[in-house]
């Protein structure tokens, strides 16, 4: 059986499911200081690669990634202090359409069954951040609605495995960090974040 993707020519097709943790959220704002605990998601995406010598390839990727926000922790509180270091919950979620540009070094090590390899990967990510939140103040709940495009960039590592003449899967890790931004709530409040998360990667390479 072919093993890998620089053993049946030089491109292939992909589809990728991920289990996605994201990593707690400290926001500031002149105003409201807190962390956000978001609840594990998913995410999908589509690749096409390209071999560009024995070990390094290339790949394009476009995906979509969901993380709904569990709980929201008062650090400080300028309009109402007695919130301070209380949690509340929240109904909100982050959501982000994904394309990035990657490149991978594959190990061929002679025997084993299995292709490690490592990766980089550049691109942005256009971010809807959504959230009803209630922080004791009597005018609450308020609203907070933002959606942008953030420059984005990923670490991964894996492993492919061959399962047929011309098909192969991988498994792997993948850290997703965004740049900081800003988005503002239904006060007029501007908050400053990024969002970091860490994913599990499940791959099914079509090879040509």
């Amino acid at each position: 059986v072919p093993a890998f993707a620089g053993s049946f020519g030089i491109g292939y097709l992909g589809l990728r499911g991920s289990y996605v943790t994201a990593e707690d959220q400290a926001t500031t704002s002149s105003v409201i200081d807190d962390q956000r605990t978001f609840k594990d998601g998913w995410g999908v995406t589509g690749f096409m690669g390209f071999v560009i010598d024995e070990a390094l390839r290339g790949e394009i990727e476009a995906g979509y990634r969901i993380n709904n926000i569990e709980k929201v922790r008062v650090d400080r509180n300028a309009l109402l202090p007695a919130s301070a270091g209380n949690e509340f919950n929240v109904d909100g979620q982050v959501d982000m359409g994904l394309a990035m540009v990657n490149l991978y070094y594959d190990f061929h090590i002679e025997g084993l069954p299995v292709l490690p390899w490592v990766g980089v990967g550049v691109g942005g990510g256009h971010v809807n951040y959504q959230f009803i939140y209630d922080y004791g103040d009597p005018l609450a709940p308020a609203m907070a609605d933002a959606s942008d495009w953030q420059f984005a960039y990923q670490l991964m590592a894996g492993v492919t495995v061959p399962v047929g003449q011309s098909t192969s899967m991988s498994l792997g890790y993948r850290y997703f960090k965004t740049e900081e931004m800003v988005f503002t709530d239904a006060y007029a409040n501007e908050f400053r974040t990024d969002l970091t998360n860490q994913s599990l990667d499940v791959g099914l390479q079509f090879h040509l």
